[in-house]
């Protein structure tokens, strides 16, 4: 996965690399002939016919493969979390956590439906196993109504959600490999004197899943994330290459390290 940036990181004992994205040609290459940067072709699928008949629609068959492709017992993963907090564009806040994880399942209902809301997006299908392996959804609110509290006043104007599925070479099951939520809310007072806007963005990344490992629970899932009082492991963030800092990220925090910022800052970050 690449960062906002579009820097990635990986590390591997093969010389191989095959690199691939819905939508485009995949590349197979060696460490030796891959550049810095690389570019992808777009794919085109072409049809010959198209045949109408009355089978089940694509979105039945998937309903009807959930018992088969993904996992509906408890299991337990490894996760790396991100989240990031900015206000008027400007990053605030900056958490990144790592933990273990048990799930009591991967889908909560069986009753699947697309989303009914308004919505730009898309689902990516394996037609050979009728699994969704990838979606992306965006909702923009028109004339969202405000909430209150007290003298503020708030609304959520759009949120965005994608996930990423993978399946096991164990069970052929799948599992969340990697995904983001983005929501921006907009807060004014109740005489509308002024507008501002709060972004957060979430990105989690997991590995060993259904592993053989203890799961310590010390922390509530619903619990708000910025609060987590969470020890900083430098060495642990300098070697993990699943979340990359972006350009962005980094000025943010050379800016709350320097010890002449005028501004008081709450941090774990260590110089």
């Amino acid at each position: 996965m690449t960062n906002s940036d579009g820097r990635f990181q990986f590390s591997t004992s093969s010389d191989t690399i095959i690199i691939y994205h819905p939508g485009y040609d995949k590349i197979i290459s060696t460490f030796k002939k891959t550049r810095d940067t690389i570019f992808l072709n777009k794919s085109v699928l072409e049809l010959n016919e198209v045949t109408v008949t009355n089978e089940k629609t694509l979105w039945q068959k998937v309903k009807d493969s959930i018992d088969s492709n993904y996992r509906l017992y408890p299991y337990k993963e490894k996760f790396l979390l991100r989240g990031v907090l900015r206000y008027n564009g400007e990053i605030t806040r900056i958490q990144d956590i790592q933990g273990k994880l048990e799930r009591r399942t991967l889908l909560y209902t069986k009753d699947i439906e697309p989303d009914d809301k308004d919505f730009t997006g898309h689902y990516i299908i394996n037609t050979e196993n009728n699994a969704i392996e990838r979606f992306k959804l965006v909702v923009e609110f028109k004339n969202n109504p405000f909430s209150e509290d007290k003298e503020s006043r708030y609304r959520t104007i759009s949120y965005d959600k994608e996930i990423s599925l993978t399946k096991s070479n164990k069970n052929q099951k799948y599992f969340i490999a990697s995904s983001k939520y983005h929501a921006i809310v907009e807060q004014t007072n109740k005489n509308n004197s002024f507008t501002s806007y709060y972004d957060v963005s979430f990105i989690l990344t997991t590995s060993e899943n259904e592993g053989d490992f203890n799961v310590k629970k010390n922390v509530s899932a619903s619990k708000d994330l910025f609060k987590i009082n969470y020890s900083y492991d430098q060495r642990y963030w300098n070697a993990q290459n699943q979340l990359l800092l972006t350009e962005e990220m980094l000025d943010f925090i050379e800016k709350v390290q320097d010890p002449n910022n005028e501004f008081k800052v709450r941090s774990n970050i260590k110089n």
